[in-house]
């Protein structure tokens, strides 16, 4: 049974960042540890620290249940808002909140919101269309 009570979406950027880096970066390692080496705590910190990446941060009773963590790339014909880390707990709570980023997306002139995701999320995200898989193999 879902909770009553809400969740809240807030965006993390350099003028916040100091506010809710402690609350976020347990999310952003549990979320590397299941991923290659492409960043690490240090490299998501300094991205954020410097707007090459932004993080939203989604609230419940006071507590982050979820974080979500975004680049925007420039690609020679279009802009996207490519999601790098999505982890959570409760994810039919906060879910919904997807919708906002997406929105954060297009007023940042971006044309496609994209996600390396784990295969889960191809159930759980019906409405996206998979056009790639990334596969990997440690050397």
């Amino acid at each position: 049974m879902s909770s009553l009570v809400e969740t809240e979406l807030a965006l993390v950027g350099t003028d916040n960042l100091g506010l809710h880096w402690p609350h976020i970066a347990s999310w952003v390692i549990e979320a590397l540890q299941r991923s290659s080496n492409r960043y690490n705590v240090a490299d998501i910190y300094n991205a954020l620290a410097t707007s090459k990446m932004v993080a939203f941060a989604i609230y419940k009773d006071g507590k982050i249940v979820a974080v979500c963590v975004a680049e925007i790339a420039e690609f020679p014909s279009c802009k996207s808002l490519s999601i790098v880390i999505m982890v959570g707990k409760d994810r039919e709570e906060w879910l919904h909140h997807l919708t906002e980023i997406e929105e954060f997306g297009r007023k940042q002139n971006c044309e496609i919101i994209e996600a390396w995701a784990r295969p889960g999320w191809e159930r759980v995200l019906p409405d996206w269309k998979k056009t790639h898989v990334l596969l990997e193999k440690k050397l």
